[in-house]
């Protein structure tokens, strides 16, 4: 039986399988796999200062913060979603809101304030 080339939508299907593919794998499986990916990056500041200086405007502080935690934060989201665009999305809208709200926020652990924000904020979105 001779076979048949396949057609562009295949190829197409095939190369959007690959792309999720790699996009699951690098999305952690494990609650210990999980912690691993989040950012390990040691401070020579506290978390007091450092929410002290966010709260007072300093948006170098803020950007930091922002770079720290983003890449990790949407994997955490997009572990739920299954989608990279809504991960990003709800974790753009919760930075955005940190900082909007900076002058009252009283996070005491910026990890734990920060991946308990988006998991309310994607439970919120999707119900």
């Amino acid at each position: 039986m001779a076979s048949h080339p396949p057609s562009h939508a295949s190829d197409r299907s095939d190369a959007s399988s690959l792309e999720q593919n790699e996009f699951d794998r690098s999305i952690p499986s494990t609650p210990d796999a999980l912690r691993a990916a989040g950012p390990r990056i040691v401070h020579s500041e506290t978390e007091r200062e450092r929410i002290a200086r966010i709260r007072a405007g300093d948006e170098a502080a803020f950007e930091a913060l922002f770079h720290e935690y983003y890449d990790a934060l949407c994997r955490y989201v997009a572990q739920f979603l299954g989608n990279r665009d809504q991960a990003e999305d709800i974790v753009q809208g919760v930075f955005a809101r940190v900082w909007r709200d900076r002058e009252r926020w009283a996070a005491s652990n910026i990890r734990h304030y920060l991946y308990a924000a988006v998991r309310r904020r994607t439970m919120s979105e999707f119900r």
